[in-house]
């Protein structure tokens, strides 16, 4: 069976149910013991604060927010134990969990350049045939051929199969980037017959449990699509109603995903999914939320008073 988006528009015809609803057949499927007490918090440990793991949801270029929630949380030597994400939110993740310095997610992501991106001038050609090719070009010059298993931190995303979500944490980064991160409006709308998968955004996955598994104890979710608009009102993305009904229910899935977090982080901001000029305002808004959350999370982890 093949993977595009139809599929993907019809498996979300239904409203995403909760994830403790799911069963553990599948590899990625939300296992209801895994998650339990996902979001309470434990005891941190005498002397040291609590490990952490971060989760960035999807948001096409609105994912750059996500740049500036990591900066936060490195100059906050938040410590961070295993990161991960969802869409492009998976592409920031992964930049974070090679990088050395709180500036160099930004350098990396800023790699981006604006005929990688599919034209939106017209709908007819707003998808380019070509344009998996323009994205694994700018993986490449972010990671090469490094493999996950290299990075300074375990990484997590997830790709949407027949099978139900799949967990990708090892192999090259740039070819498992694309499995996780397949979704319009920054993929073609019309996918190769031969591609079976879609970005995991599209239903609820065990993150949670997986992250705890990796050692996490406090969990904390980035949303950069609940608040706002994110389909700009005079655009060419808000004409297109496949676009625009794929994105409401990831949305959904999104908001269902937060609620096995301890701490959400949510980026509010009028910003269309393919606002290429306004990747740096986006940073801000995610700098900005972030800040605003940085004393409370430190005080959750048992920061606070540790030299």
């Amino acid at each position: 069976m093949v993977v595009g988006l139809s599929l993907t528009l019809s498996a979300c015809q239904t409203r995403p149910t909760k994830p403790d609803s799911q069963t553990s057949g599948a590899p990625g499927a939300i296992d209801a013991q895994a998650t339990q007490g996902a979001g309470v918090m434990t005891q941190a440990p005498k002397g040291a604060a609590m490990p952490v793991g971060v989760f960035l949801g999807p948001g096409a270029l609105r994912s750059f927010a996500h740049v500036g929630v990591l900066r936060v949380f490195a100059k906050n030597k938040i410590p961070v134990v295993v990161v991960g994400g969802s869409e492009w939110g998976a592409v920031v993740a992964a930049t974070f969990g090679f990088s050395r310095g709180y500036n160099e997610p930004e350098w990396q992501m800023m790699k981006l350049r604006k005929e990688q991106l599919p034209q939106t001038s017209g709908l007819k050609g707003m998808f380019k045939s070509d344009y998996e090719a323009e994205q694994a070009s700018f993986f490449k010059s972010v990671f090469g051929n490094k493999k996950f298993e290299q990075g300074r931190l375990p990484f997590l995303c997830f790709s949407s199969t027949k099978q139900g979500p799949t967990p990708i944490s090892s192999g090259v980064v740039w070819e498992n980037l694309i499995k996780c991160s397949a979704l319009a409006p920054l993929f073609e709308l019309k996918v190769n017959r031969k591609r079976d998968f879609v970005s995991g955004a599209v239903e609820p996955a065990d993150w949670a449990g997986h992250f705890r598994r990796l050692g996490a104890q406090y969990l904390i979710y980035v949303d950069v699509i609940s608040r706002g608009s994110y389909l700009d009102p005079h655009g060419e993305l808000v004409k297109n109603r496949e676009i625009s009904d794929l994105w409401n229910e990831v949305r959904e899935v999104s908001i269902e995903q937060s609620k096995y977090a301890n701490k959400v982080i949510e980026i509010g901001m009028d910003m269309d999914l393919m606002s290429y000029e306004n990747r740096r305002a986006a940073i801000a808004h995610g700098e900005k939320a972030a800040s605003g959350e940085a004393e409370q999370i430190r005080s959750d982890i048992g920061m606070n008073g540790l030299r």
